[in-house]
């Protein structure tokens, strides 16, 4: 399935991009993870949330100064809900769509915060 293969090769393609020292936290909405990465582009502070909400995994890329308003996001694709745990050097990602649940382990080079 589409989304099977999706929703893993996206997490860990912004994941890997952003690895970097304490560019990583969780934050919650509703019974699902986000994925806030924090980075510096054009000289602006900028967070990228990733996130589940109303059935769809999402991105939103915006200036740290502004709010963040979960409806708003870019779909990716369809998803339940994600949980994210850090283990030591590893992020572990738990995905679930339906009865599907597709888990994956991305090395961390930074320290996370």
């Amino acid at each position: 399935h589409n989304t099977d293969r999706i929703a893993p090769a996206y997490l860990r393609s912004m994941i890997r991009a952003a690895d970097e020292r304490q560019a990583f936290q969780i934050e919650s909405l509703n019974d699902s993870d986000v994925l806030k990465i924090t980075q510096e582009y054009d000289d602006e502070i900028v967070n990228t949330y990733i996130y589940c909400y109303d059935g769809v995994l999402r991105e939103s890329f915006i200036s740290s100064e502004l709010s963040f308003v979960p409806e708003d996001g870019e779909e990716v694709c369809d998803m339940d809900r994600m949980l994210i745990r850090f283990n030591s050097n590893t992020m572990n990602i738990r995905l679930l769509k339906g009865e599907t649940e597709t888990e994956m382990n991305v090395l961390l080079y930074a320290s996370v915060n």
